[in-house]
């Protein structure tokens, strides 16, 4: 890791970039409220009727394939993989493809639990694999929609069959890591097996040395992307530090490296900031040096306070007033206040409840209210001209509301 506590790629060429589009942290669009900012899901994957819907995205499978009549169900009560893997090797199309592993994902499951997870951990234990072609695609509830190999696709099955069985091959992956792809698959099968509540730390010493993985780093897969959700699971103050070791990442020439871990990081950050933001609050204000590496993300975290919680006002105002860059103050002032969700699924966590239009309102009100109070608290300039940049916003927003109708209450008055 590299000073300040920010991960370097050391020695390592950038590939090419993998992951297109970059988030533009402070964008702000009509209709506010229930709106997703940036794409959904951590691999980077576009928002599709708020959730992220990775196979039929990636793979365009219509009319449906019948994997009956395409040939592929093996009902030989001998079942072995080795078909499997040469329809694989062989396959022509994602489409054939998606229609193999349909047909073994259904064998698998249409099985005895005992039978089909010895299967699954024979295969395993002896090492062979197979790619089939398709992406890491998580669907509702962390299960695999599609795996990119056949290892993959078993260690989400196994899960089902047997989950102390899988938790072995977990530790075992985790132990000698060799696949980023298998790598979050063991994190989500820990992650899954946190029956009594005592598995966050061994799952947060786990992403942590994931984050290690220079390679991977460097090359991130849609499978080592996705995993950054388990940061949120483990939800402690290491994880923070890991996840802005990563933000705004550089090689070895202090240039950005723009390959989709850092926007995976900060989605993941933004989203422990919606779920604890005293521990965010806590971190910022305790240590000036946190996150200065990336201000935009600093600004877009702090201006997701609300204050119409006791102490959040104070604490904003003593934020504005600490120095920081011009640059973040004004992106602050950009974001404040920030209601921006995103949708999508994901391995371990779940969705946030994103705010009503009302809530919305009420929270604009209250920041508005908020603004109104802080112009003459002895702010520098350039603090005092963000605030009330704010201020001008938040009233066009409120005054809008009320020409449609959907505001009849009036902005609280000054204290």
């Amino acid at each position: 890791m590299g000073e300040g506590g920010k991960r370097t790629l050391s020695g390592v060429i950038l590939l090419t970039l993998l992951v297109a589009g970059i988030v533009i942290w402070f964008q702000w669009k009509d209709g506010r409220g229930g709106k997703a900012s940036g794409a959904s899901g951590f691999s980077g994957n576009t928002q599709k009727s708020e959730r992220t819907d990775l196979a039929s995205d990636s793979l365009s499978v219509d009319p449906p394939v019948d994997p009956v009549e395409e040939g592929l169900v093996i009902d030989d009560p001998t079942f072995t993989f080795d078909e499997f893997v040469t329809k694989f090797e062989s396959s022509k199309s994602e489409r054939e493809s998606f229609a193999i592993y349909t047909a073994l994902r259904d064998r698998l499951l249409s099985m005895n639990e005992e039978a089909a997870a010895k299967l699954i951990s024979d295969y395993l234990n002896s090492g062979k694999d197979v790619n089939t072609d398709l992406g890491f695609a998580v669907g509702p509830d962390g299960v695999l929609e599609t795996a990119p190999t056949l290892r993959t696709l078993l260690l989400d099955l196994l899960m089902q069959f047997d989950p102390a069985g899988a938790v072995d091959f977990a530790r075992d992956l985790i132990a000698n890591p060799a696949s980023a792809d298998e790598y979050a698959m063991a994190l989500r099968n820990l992650a899954w097996y946190d029956l009594k509540g005592d598995m966050r730390v061994e799952v947060g010493s786990a992403f942590s040395a994931m984050l290690d993985q220079t390679k991977w780093l460097s090359s991130p897969s849609d499978g080592f992307l996705e995993a950054f959700d388990l940061a949120i699971f483990v939800g402690n103050e290491q994880a923070v530090l890991d996840l802005a070791s990563v933000i705004n990442l550089e090689d070895d020439d202090g240039t950005l490296v723009e390959n989709g871990v850092s926007r995976a990081a900060f989605m993941a950050l933004d989203r422990l900031a919606l779920e604890n933001p005293d521990l965010l609050l806590s971190m910022i204000e305790r240590d000036p040096e946190f996150l200065e590496h990336a201000p935009r993300q600093r600004a877009s975290i702090m201006a997701r306070l609300d204050v119409r919680e006791p102490g959040r006002g104070a604490a904003i105002l003593k934020y504005l007033n600490s120095g920081i860059p011009a640059e973040e103050i004004r992106g602050f002032a950009k974001a404040f206040p920030n209601q921006n969700f995103s949708f999508g699924n994901r391995l371990v966590s779940s969705q946030e409840e994103s705010n009503s239009i009302a809530e919305v309102l009420e929270i604009d009100k209250a920041s508005l209210k908020w603004v109104r109070n802080s112009l003459n608290k002895g702010s520098s300039e350039e603090v005092t001209n963000a605030i009330a940049s704010i201020g001008n916003r938040l009233e066009r927003y409120i005054a809008d509301a009320k020409k449609r109708g959907g505001d009849p209450t009036e902005v609280p008055p000054l204290e």
